[in-house]
C-alpha cells in the first residue's frame, strides 16, 4: 500500500473560525506530559480518537498489512488535536476494530473515504488511542464567565494536574475531573456551531478574562451578551467548546458579514473516468488478503477484465483537516474474487435506432 493526501476543507475552516483560539502551551501553569495509554483490556463502546500517525491494520496483528495516513514530527504531546474520530466495532486483545465513517465530532480532522466504498473497517492498537473527554464539563465563575466542553473533545494532561484542550492549533488549559477523561465516548448530537443574534468582531491579540485567567485571542467573532462599561460579556461558540468571556468593549466592532468564503464546499474529489463493461456489483465484499475490510458502496467499474483469480482496485484514503499535517503516500489495495465480476451489455452506436 501507498498513502493518503491531506487537504483542507473550506467548510471546516469557516466553522472553526468561531472556535476558541486561546493561550499557547508555554503559558500553562504546568507543561503537557506524554499522553496515557488505553488499558490493555476492557470493552470499548461508541467512538474513539486515534492519533494521525497510528497504523491501521487489516487484521488484529502487528504482521498484518497496514496503512498509515500521516506522520507526526516529535512527541504526540506536542501535537494536541492531531486525532481522528472513528467508530468502535469491537475489541480483540491489544487491538480495536474501528470503522472509518468520515465523522468529525470534536476533532479538527476527519478521514475522507471514497464514495464507492462502504463499511471500511480496520484495526488500531490500543496504544494509539488518544485521551478524550467522555463526560461534559461546565465551569462557571463569579464574574459571569463560563466554559463548557462536550464529550469527544481531545485532551492532554499536564504535570500540574490540569488538562489542555485542543482548539485548532492553539490550546486552553482547563480543570477537568479525571473521571471525565477516558478513551471512548458516546455518540452525541451534531455539534455544529451556530451564531445567533448580533455578532461582533474581536480585534486580534485581545486579552479577555475567563474566571481568574487572562487569555489572548486571535481575531474572530462572538455574540455580545451584556455591556459592563469598559468590558462586555461575550459568547464564543465553537461547537464542542463554548465560553462566556469578558472582552474590553473597545476591542469590539460590528462584524463584516460580507467577508469570508460563502461558496459551496467542493473537495475536488469528483473523478471522471472512462469505464469498461466489467464491474464489481454493489455490496461486493472487498478484502485485503483473506480479511474483508469493506464493501462496494455502488458498482465499481474496472479498467479491464481480471487476468487472475482476483479483481483488485486501489483507493486513497485521506485526512481532511484545518491543521498542518505531514501526509504519507499510502493507498488501500482491495480485492474481490474474479468470479464476482459482472459484465454490462453496452449498445453500440450502430445498433441504436435511427
Amino acid at each position: 500500500m501507498t498513502g493518503a493526501v491531506v487537504a483542507g476543507s473550506a467548510a471546516q475552516m469557516r466553522l472553526l473560525a468561531y472556535s476558541l483560539l486561546l493561550i499557547s502551551s508555554h503559558a500553562f501553569a504546568g507543561s503537557t506530559i506524554d499522553p496515557p495509554s488505553a488499558p490493555d483490556a476492557g470493552t470499548l463502546r461508541g467512538n474513539v480518537l486515534v492519533w494521525h500517525d497510528a497504523m491501521l491494520y487489516a487484521e488484529a496483528s502487528d504482521t498484518a498489512s497496514s496503512i498509515q495516513l500521516a506522520t507526526i514530527d516529535g512527541a504526540r504531546k506536542d501535537h494536541l488535536g492531531h486525532v481522528l474520530a472513528l467508530k468502535v466495532v469491537g475489541t480483540k486483545g491489544a487491538f480495536v476494530e474501528v470503522e472509518l465513517t468520515g465523522q468529525q465530532d470534536c476533532a479538527p480532522s476527519r478521514v475522507v473515504v471514497p464514495d464507492d466504498l462502504a463499511r471500511v473497517r480496520l484495526f488500531v492498537r490500543r496504544a494509539d488511542l488518544a485521551p478524550v473527554l467522555v463526560k461534559s464539563v461546565t465551569q462557571s465563575f463569579d464574574d459571569g464567565t463560563s466554559i463548557s466542553l462536550a464529550p469527544g473533545t481531545p485532551v492532554l494532561p499536564t504535570d500540574a494536574g490540569t488538562y489542555v484542550v485542543s482548539l485548532r492549533s492553539d490550546a486552553l488549559e482547563v480543570e477537568v475531573p479525571s473521571a471525565s477523561v477516558g478513551f471512548a465516548y458516546g455518540v452525541g448530537k451534531s455539534r455544529v456551531s451556530v451564531m445567533q443574534g448580533q455578532t461582533s468582531a474581536i480585534a486580534a491579540a485581545t486579552k479577555v478574562t475567563l474566571g481568574a485567567r487572562t487569555l489572548a485571542l486571535t481575531a474572530w467573532q462572538g455574540a455580545p451578551i451584556e455591556r459592563r462599561g469598559d468590558s462586555t460579556l461575550v459568547a464564543l461558540d465553537g461547537g464542542c467548546v463554548s465560553a462566556h468571556v469578558l472582552v474590553p468593549s473597545k476591542a469590539l466592532a460590528d462584524a463584516d458579514e460580507s467577508t469570508g468564503d460563502l461558496s459551496a464546499s467542493n473537495d475536488g474529489n469528483d473523478v471522471v473516468s472512462l469505464r469498461d463493461e466489467c464491474f464489481l456489483p454493489k455490496l461486493t465484499p472487498l478484502a485485503i488478503g483473506s480479511k474483508q475490510v469493506a464493501l462496494a458502496a455502488k458498482p465499481i467499474y474496472l479498467h479491464a477484465e481480471p487476468m487472475g483469480k482476483n479483481a483488485c482496485i486501489q483507493r486513497a484514503l485521506r485526512i481532511e483537516s484545518t491543521l498542518e499535517i505531514k501526509s504519507t503516500d499510502e493507498k488501500l489495495r482491495l480485492c474481490a474474487p474474479a468470479t464476482k465480476v459482472l459484465h454490462e451489455q453496452l449498445r453500440s452506436a450502430r445498433s441504436a435506432p435511427r
